[in-house]
């Protein structure tokens, strides 16, 4: 897995988008695309309900944070919880 995983680190130093999916026999799978749009294009022709996947962000590379929140709760609607959350991760 390690030596994948440094393939694509090398290549991605030279472009293109690097990318891994779990894989409950094999642990991680690594994919290198040429463009982040052929990594979707290939994530689009699988299952609906198997679409997955984590791009990896190469060490000192400029990235955004992104937030997957899931609760059962009530429904809010203008996102104030989302929100809260967000101010409190941004603070520390």
């Amino acid at each position: 897995m390690l030596a994948d995983f440094e393939v694509c680190r090398r290549d991605q130093v030279y472009g293109g988008y690097t990318c891994t999916w779990k894989n409950t026999s094999k642990g991680y799978i690594f994919g290198h695309y040429a463009t982040s749009k052929d990594a979707m294009e290939d994530v689009m022709r699988c299952p609906v309900g198997r679409r997955f996947g984590f791009k990896l962000i190469q060490p000192d590379s400029a990235c955004r944070g992104y937030l997957d929140l899931e609760w059962v709760g009530l429904q809010d609607t203008n996102h104030e919880t989302v929100s809260r959350i967000e101010a409190t991760i941004i603070k520390t």
